[in-house]
């Protein structure tokens, strides 16, 4: 094959969604997945095409505008995913130009740019690139039958978020829209996600949405994400979770400990799950964010799920 690689910003979507789908089959792809997971309430990813002499798509890299707010500051943030490769054009000097390309791309729009790379992106991203290394992100596992907390507060199911949702502003967290919530928890193409919500009067005050989740042939859960205005709110959606996860049979639950609500859960947690590589590309000089202690994170800032 030639090794002839020009890099656009566009290409026929049904030739990205199959090179992902035989280049990395873990994951369900789709059209309409592809089209949900590249826009946000923020904005439309930026991408970066690799295509050969022939015209046919090799590589793929896209950066999704998001919006975070840290100490009262709000932050234009990119978050790198999907990059792919065909393996019969996987090279340094195909990343290079995919990675260049899409730097360039954002450069002057964003803050920072996060991503969860694999073992070999990740060294070539620090060492060559110049991206800074948070460490090993780590999933915590929890056994649901250890969960003694109780229902003290009425839940219901979500139809639909109406307003905004704001987090702990003392993390560096995306700013969770009812836009952006209803985006990602209810319209995906693929997955589905329950989601239980308490309310005082109109008011959402606290939810948590959940997934299941087939690892090697088993069924366990996923906290995909959860917000409350205060912890006994928290203890009342784990405990409605906890019943609704049982009543299927399933015990284990996957989920990022990644928030100002980790003292629910540390007792809770018995083992580690699968793990990524926390990365950071720093435009404009935040420092104070190269902390991983200072970023809270869900399941939901995830392309996977």
């Amino acid at each position: 094959m030639g090794q002839d690689i020009t890099i656009e910003n566009k290409a026929n979507k049904s030739d990205i969604v199959s090179l992902f789908l035989t280049s990395d089959p873990r994951h369900q792809r789709s059209l309409a997945y592809y089209d949900y997971s590249n826009v946000s309430s923020f904005g439309e990813s930026t991408y970066s095409i690799a295509k050969n002499s022939t015209g046919e798509v090799v590589g793929h890299y896209a950066i999704l505008p998001l919006k975070f707010m840290y100490l009262n500051k709000e932050y234009d943030v990119g978050f790198a995913q999907q990059a792919i490769t065909h393996k019969d054009y996987r090279s340094l000097d195909l990343i290079s130009k995919i990675h260049t390309h899409a730097i360039n791309n954002v450069k002057d729009s964003l803050d920072l740019i996060f991503a969860f790379s694999n073992d070999r992106l990740a060294e070539i991203k620090k060492f060559l690139f110049g991206w800074h290394d948070l460490g090993t992100f780590s999933s915590s596992v929890i056994d649901l039958k250890l969960v003694d907390y109780k229902i003290n507060h009425n839940i219901d199911e979500l139809v639909r978020f109406n307003h905004d949702f704001i987090s702990n502003e003392k993390k560096f967290a995306i700013i969770k829209s009812c836009d952006y919530l209803n985006h990602r928890f209810l319209e995906h193409p693929i997955n589905f996600y329950k989601t239980f919500v308490v309310r005082d009067c109109d008011q959402i005050t606290g939810y948590i949405s959940l997934k299941f989740y087939q690892d090697n042939g088993k069924t366990i859960g996923h906290f995909v994400d959860f917000e409350s205005k205060d912890k006994n709110i928290m203890k009342s959606l784990i405990a409605k979770a906890k019943e609704f996860f049982l009543f299927y049979g399933v015990n284990k639950v996957v989920f990022w400990n990644m928030s100002c609500y980790k003292e629910l859960f540390d007792n809770l947690i018995v083992g580690e799950g699968f793990t990524s590589n926390f990365l950071v590309y720093d435009l404009t000089g935040n420092n104070n964010i190269l902390d991983r202690r200072e970023w809270s994170l869900s399941l939901a800032l995830s392309d996977a799920f």
